[in-house]
C-alpha cells in the first residue's frame, strides 16, 4: 500500500468516525427514505456530494471486493452526469453536508464466485428540525437492491443504483 493510499484510508476512517459520532450524539432514530417525489425534492439545488463507500469485510476483500474500485465507479458516474464530487474540505463547508453513502453487503468468499448480495445507496445530509432547530443527520433519498451474482454483476448493480440517483437529481435539477 502506498503512503497516499494509507493517508486516504486514514482520512476515510477519521471522517467515517466523525459522522458516526455525530449520528450517535444527535438524538433520534435515523430517517428512512426512498426514491419518490418528496425525497427527490431534497435533491433540488444540490450542487455536489461527498462520496463515502463502506469498507468490505476481510472475506469480501479476499473475494476481490475493493472499496476503492466502488468509490471510483460511483465518482466517475457522478462526474459524467455533471454532479460535483466534493473533497472533504468542500463537504465540510457545504450547508447540510450532503454525502452519498454506499453499503454493499456481499456474501462472497472466493474470487469469481457467485453469491447473494445487498446494495444500499443513500443520500444523507444534515437537516434541521422545525420544532427545535436541531441539526440531525438523515437519509433524504435512497435506493437498494438484492441479488445473486459475481463481483462484476454486483458492480453493475451499484452503477445502476447510482444511475437512479442521477436520474432523481436530474429530475429536480434540469440542465439548462
Amino acid at each position: 500500500m502506498t503512503t497516499s493510499a494509507k493517508g486516504d484510508n486514514t482520512m476515510r476512517r477519521i471522517v467515517l468516525a466523525w459522522v458516526a459520532l455525530v449520528a450517535l450524539l444527535v438524538p433520534g432514530p435515523p430517517a428512512l427514505a426512498s426514491d419518490n417525489e418528496s425525497t427527490r425534492a431534497s435533491l433540488k439545488g444540490l450542487g455536489g456530494v461527498w462520496v463515502l463507500v463502506e469498507s468490505f469485510s476481510e472475506a469480501a476483500q479476499r473475494a476481490g471486493f475493493d472499496d476503492r474500485n466502488f468509490q471510483t465507479d460511483v465518482e466517475l458516474k457522478l462526474r459524467m452526469a455533471g454532479i460535483k464530487v466534493q473533497t472533504e474540505e468542500e463537504w465540510l463547508a457545504t450547508p447540510g453536508r450532503p454525502w452519498l453513502y454506499l453499503l454493499v453487503s456481499p456474501q462472497h468468499e472466493r474470487r469469481g464466485a457467485r453469491a447473494a448480495f445487498a446494495i444500499h445507496l443513500e443520500l444523507k445530509q444534515f437537516v434541521t428540525l422545525v420544532r427545535n432547530d436541531a441539526p440531525v443527520p438523515a437519509a433524504t433519498w435512497s435506493t437498494g437492491s438484492v441479488g445473486f451474482g459475481d463481483l462484476p454483476y454486483v458492480r453493475d448493480g451499484v452503477k445502476g443504483g447510482v444511475d437512479e440517483f442521477i436520474n432523481a437529481w436530474l429530475n429536480v435539477n434540469p440542465k439548462e
